[in-house]
């Protein structure tokens, strides 16, 4: 009983805290930006909100900075909020739902 409690909490906590639903399609962390435009359309507002470096190692073993920008998407899905989406380097890592 303890190791089932235990998977449970585990699986819980992977979980992602939020997603934003577009029409019949979850828009999750890691998504694409493209495939977020293509599912849910423009959204109501889009910024860059800084740059971030990185450290990445390539194939041949040496480590390279790289930076990468930070944008910000707006979508307005229901009247009290709006969904805010935080994209680096082209992926989704945050959605945060604003009341307005």
């Amino acid at each position: 009983m303890r190791h089932l409690l235990a998977f449970t909490l585990v699986l819980f906590i992977s979980l992602p805290a939020y997603g934003l639903r577009c029409g019949t399609n979850l828009v999750e962390e890691g998504d694409l930006k493209i495939h977020i435009r293509d599912i849910c359309g423009e959204p109501l507002s889009v910024e860059v909100i800084g740059y971030t470096l990185r450290t990445e190692r390539h194939t041949n073993g040496y480590l390279q900075e790289r930076e990468h920008i930070l944008e910000e998407w707006i979508y307005k899905r229901q009247s009290k909020y709006y969904d805010v989406l935080t994209f680096e380097a082209g992926r989704l890592v945050r959605i945060e739902k604003i009341r307005r």
